[in-house]
Formats: C-alpha cells, sequence, structure tokens
C-alpha cells in the first residue's frame, strides 16, 4: 500500500480506495487511477505522488480547482495524513488516511583509499636549487640550421668573466657566410610561421562552417517540431462557461409527479411556438405521468418560468424494454418533443446545427452539455432556486450507428463526458461556436459502462426529421 484515501462524493457516499503505485491521477477520464464522474471534476484533475520527502499534490490545470483543506491549490504542495483534499469549490473530497514513502537507501560513508606506498624504500630525492632567473631561448648556428638551446641557468660573473671571448672572422668571406645563415634562418622561420597561419586560419573556417551547419539544421527541426505541436495538439477552442453563459435560459428541468414518484429530465426550447426537445425515453414518461392524472412541467433556472406541458411526442421508431417488438441488441433514435401551454415568447430558442454541419462531426471535436445533472436529491418543486443548469465537456470518440454491426446511417455518437444519471438525459450538446449537434441519451448506456458516464447522443439532424413530421 502507498496510498490510501477516503473519496467522499457527497455527504452520505464515502469509499475508502487503496494504491499501490507512488503516482495516483484522479479526475473524470477513464485513464485517471481514480475515476470520479462529476462534472466539476475535469478529466485529468489532480495527481498524488509519495516520494522520498512524503506525500504532495499538484493540481493537473483543473477547470474548477483543487483546495487543501479548503485553501486554493497552486502548483504542487505537501500534504499529511488527515488533510483534505477537493476537487472544485464544492465537489467530492479525497481525505488522505495513510501512505507509505519509499524506504530511503542507506547512506555510506565517502570511501577513504590510502595509497600502499614503503616511505623507508628509497631515500629522500635530493632537491637542486633553482637558478637566479633564467635565460632566454637563445639560437647558435649550425651549418645554416637554427638550434634552440632551451633554458639555461646565467653563469655567474666570475664565470663570465673567465670565458674566452669568440674569435673574430678570419676575413670578409667568413663575414659574409654568417650573414647569409642568418638571412636563410629567418627566411626558413617566416616561412614555418606562415605555414602555421594558413593551417590555422582553414581550421577556423572549417569550425565556423560546422557550427553553422548545425546551428542551422537545429534551427530547421525545431521550427518542425514547432509546426507538428501546433498541428496536433492544437489547444481546445471549446468555452463551456461561456456557452452556459449564452444559453441557460433556453435550457429547462423536466419535472414529473405521480404520487410519490417523482423523475428528472432536461429540454431545451427548438422554435418560438413552444416545443421543447428532449428524449423519447423522458417523453414516455411524461405520456404516463399525464395519463395517471400526474404532473409535468419545465422549471426554467431558480424557478424564474414554469410551464405546463401540454402533450409529449415520441420518435416513432423508438422502442424500449416495454415494447414487445424491441430489438435488444441496437439502439433507437432517442429524441422526442414536448410542448407546452402559456409560453413566453421571450426565451430564445438555440440555434440547431445544420445537417451538413451534424453529417461533418468526427472524433476528437470539442463537445459540451448544458442541463441538469442530479448532483442532490432536492425537493424541487418545494424550493425553485435549487434548480440551477450545469455544464461539462468532453470530445468526440466515434460516430456510430445504431445497430451492433454498425450499418446503416451513422447518428449515433460516442463520447467521454461525465455527467451524473438522473438528470442530464435531453441535455443539448454544444459545439465550440454554439451550435447544438446533438442531444444527450442518458437511456444508452453500453454493458459495463460506468453509471456516472453517459458516453452516449444522438446527433442532431434526427431532431431535424422529427420537427418536419411535426
Amino acid at each position: 500500500m502507498k496510498l490510501r484515501l477516503e473519496v467522499c462524493l457527497d455527504p452520505q457516499t464515502r469509499v475508502d480506495r487503496t494504491f499501490d503505485q507512488t503516482v495516483m491521477t484522479a479526475g473524470r477520464s477513464r485513464a485517471c487511477d481514480l475515476v470520479i464522474a462529476q462534472s466539476v471534476v475535469s478529466s485529468k484533475h489532480v495527481r498524488f505522488h509519495v516520494g522520498d520527502t512524503g506525500l504532495e499534490v499538484t493540481d493537473l490545470g483543473s477547470a474548477n480547482g483543487t483546495f487543501v483543506n479548503d485553501e486554493p491549490l497552486r502548483g504542487t504542495v505537501s500534504i499529511d495524513r488527515g488533510d483534505l483534499v477537493r476537487l472544485g469549490k464544492s465537489g467530492p473530497a479525497l481525505r488522505i488516511l495513510d501512505y507509505a514513502a519509499p524506504a530511503r537507501a542507506p547512506e555510506h560513508a565517502p570511501l577513504r583509499v590510502t595509497p600502499n606506498v614503503d616511505h623507508s624504500a628509497a631515500p629522500p630525492a635530493s632537491i637542486t636549487p633553482m637558478p637566479d632567473r633564467p635565460s632566454v631561448f637563445r639560437h647558435t648556428q649550425h651549418g645554416g640550421g637554427v638550434v634552440a638551446d632551451g633554458l639555461r641557468p646565467h653563469p655567474s660573473p666570475a664565470a663570465a668573466d673567465s670565458r674566452p671571448a669568440p674569435p673574430a672572422p678570419a676575413s670578409r668571406w667568413h663575414a659574409d657566410a654568417t650573414s647569409q645563415q642568418h638571412e636563410q634562418g629567418n627566411q626558413s622561420s617566416s616561412t614555418t610561421r606562415m605555414m602555421v597561419r594558413q593551417l590555422e586560419g582553414q581550421q577556423k573556417r572549417w569550425k565556423a562552417f560546422a557550427v553553422g551547419g548545425v546551428a542551422g539544421l537545429g534551427a530547421v527541426l525545431l521550427v518542425l517540431l514547432l509546426v507538428l505541436l501546433a498541428v496536433f495538439q492544437r489547444p481546445s477552442s471549446m468555452n463551456a462557461q461561456q456557452i452556459l453563459a449564452d444559453w441557460r435560459g433556453s435550457v429547462f428541468l423536466v419535472i414529473t409527479q405521480d404520487g410519490d414518484e417523482v423523475s428528472r429530465a432536461t429540454a431545451f426550447l427548438v422554435d418560438r411556438q413552444g416545443t421543447f426537445a428532449t428524449n423519447s425515453h423522458v417523453t414516455r414518461g411524461v405520456e404516463r405521468v399525464l395519463a395517471n392524472g400526474g404532473q409535468a412541467m419545465l422549471i426554467s433556472e431558480a424557478g424564474e418560468l414554469v410551464f405546463t406541458i401540454d402533450a409529449a411526442i415520441t420518435h416513432p421508431d423508438y422502442r424500449d424494454a416495454t415494447d414487445a417488438d424491441v430489438d435488444l441488441s441496437r439502439h433507437y433514435p432517442d429524441v422526442g418533443l414536448l410542448t407546452v401551454k402559456d409560453y413566453d415568447e421571450k426565451i430564445r430558442p438555440v440555434r440547431l446545427a445544420s445537417r451538413s454541419r451534424a453529417q461533418s462531426l468526427s472524433p476528437g471535436t470539442d463537445l459540451c452539455f448544458v442541463g441538469f445533472p442530479v448532483f442532490n436529491r432536492g425537493d424541487y418543486l418545494a424550493d425553485k432556486k435549487q434548480v440551477i443548469p450545469r455544464t461539462g465537456v468532453g470530445k468526440i470518440v466515434r460516430v456510430c450507428s445504431y445497430k451492433e454491426d454498425n450499418e446503416g446511417e451513422l447518428r449515433l455518437i460516442e463520447n467521454d463526458m461525465s455527467a451524473q444519471r438522473g438528470g442530464a438525459s435531453g441535455s443539448p450538446i454544444f459545439d465550440k461556436d454554439g451550435q447544438v449537434v446533438a442531444i444527450l441519451a442518458g437511456g444508452i448506456l453500453a454493458a459495463g459502462d460506468n453509471p456516472g458516464v453517459l458516453p452516449f447522443c444522438i446527433r442532431i439532424d434526427e431532431l431535424h426529421e422529427l420537427l418536419e413530421q411535426h
């Protein structure tokens, strides 16, 4: 065990989780070690690291922030047992129960090596005193060449006096020969120095050429790398908070009450005649409640507007488990319509994407939903101020058909958005330009899917066809 956490999803739900790795990530993405399917949690929200110095926590650029003991987390901080890490200001919390840092390697004293030297084996070396000052290199002539004597000690004054004077030249011919030898020696030295300078200059030019070539190649590679990063790691242009601010007034909470049974979903206005779009499994429920004499209504944010649902329209091709001819190996067009009484024409309908725009959707496209996922089980009918729309982001994973063999038109979109079930069904799915390209289908779940993850939505051209029929 490296890390043990108490995961507090809400005040009533607490779960102990143990992790054996030294690095653990938490977020909405299935790639995380701890998956928390709530829209307030980012795809990769936070990272825990158990190291030699203890336990550290790092915010991974989350949208709603991370708080340690109710203080905002910036960068990386050290935490300890009992500390509370909250994902978002009011999101789920992770309490540190225990952790075990890896054992330190033993610290060794530095090795001291003593050479095995027998000091008694040899007598001490005699020290020759240095001369008063060295003489400079001098040249002597030997048959026309130049010979350097090297460093020699200066002779003492007495030795200099006793040294015989050099003999005078015997003749003018000897003096001319001596002068000629000097000239030949000087020419040889000049030629040698010139050749050395030429070689040094050539080496410098080659070195400059090599350095310049390497620098130029490095610059080209850097430019190519930046271009590749710009193409393949282009940052998302989705601004979910701006889309929420623009369209929250057009998205309503669907509430049905039949005796003690209360159901919740989401719907959004699509025209100025009071028509709202949602899922067919939602309209089926509304039809049953209305047939039994129950209540069915639409409530705007904070209960500012309340409409009584007049009628529900289910897609003619939709089937669920209550139908005798249902094929459970496939999906169905889960889109439907609701109409209301006393519609207020001041409400702005959403912008539905065109068929061609919807048909061009592809994996990797940024999406966000606006709806009413159930984060609490409050009585919305008694306290309508609790009606607050929320948003979540994700990307398209694949576009497929309703059938298992993927035959037919591709109108089913799998995505990686996370939202709590029980209220998000029927939410509009927006692209980065604020156009509705799909409808969240909370009733469609693949086998083994996390119920906190809503992986499918219906492409908006399915809704276009239903609106044309009515």
